[in-house]
């Protein structure tokens, strides 16, 4: 998809199902046409989507190759960084959380050892720091007796690595410290209040 910004050519590509959302994302930068440059960059959900100049006033989106380990570079298929979009707009829609804390793809968030490759995990959140997101990872349901671990029995992660993990996991990143989630490889399967259980949103998200 190609639009014009005041004489210049700025382009996107994804998967046919998110033509609205590259749309959306090339309009973003409609406003900042008078700095356009190779490497203009607007954060819109978890990372940011970067203009890539081709040409004279010829500028293609591109963002970080997510899928990547370590993510040192950039794609033009903008599929998954929207698809993530996607999906974590939806679940703070569904469990109708009007003001969302951030998570950067790059902030580290910590996973028990123990949840590793288990079908289901607990997602919860304290305060989020410069580079920590605040989130923790254990298995659920956690074992009797066993909810306090050892800091070797942990292991710090970047967010983005999730997408390897358990790719749905990354919807429930922008849920704010007291909401916590429960997913599974099929989706976000439920969203709460720590405080009092009440469920917020049912799933598959």
């Amino acid at each position: 998809m190609t639009i014009e910004i005041d004489r210049a050519r700025v382009s996107g590509t994804a998967a046919n199902e998110l033509s609205a959302e590259v749309a959306g994302i090339l309009e973003a930068f409609r406003p900042y046409r008078a700095e356009f440059r190779d490497g203009l960059s607007i954060r819109i959900g978890w990372g940011p989507f970067v203009l890539r100049r081709d040409a004279n006033d010829v500028y293609t989106v591109v963002a970080p190759q997510y899928d990547e380990r370590p993510i040192d570079g950039v794609t033009d298929d903008l599929t998954l960084a929207l698809r993530t979009l996607v999906g974590q707009t939806l679940v703070l829609s569904r469990a109708g959380i009007t003001e969302p804390v951030p998570t950067s793809f790059d902030q580290d968030l910590i996973i028990a050892n123990r949840a590793k490759g288990a079908a289901r995990w607990a997602l919860a959140r304290t305060e989020p720091r410069p580079h920590d997101s605040g989130w923790y990872i254990d298995v659920y349901p956690t074992p009797p007796g066993s909810e306090a671990l050892a800091p070797s029995e942990m292991t710090r992660y970047p967010a983005a690595q999730l997408l390897q993990m358990k790719k749905h996991a990354v919807r429930a990143l922008f849920l704010p410290p007291g909401v916590a989630a429960v997913v599974s490889d099929d989706g976000v399967e439920v969203i709460f209040r720590e405080g009092d259980f009440s469920i917020l949103a049912q799933g598959p998200l």
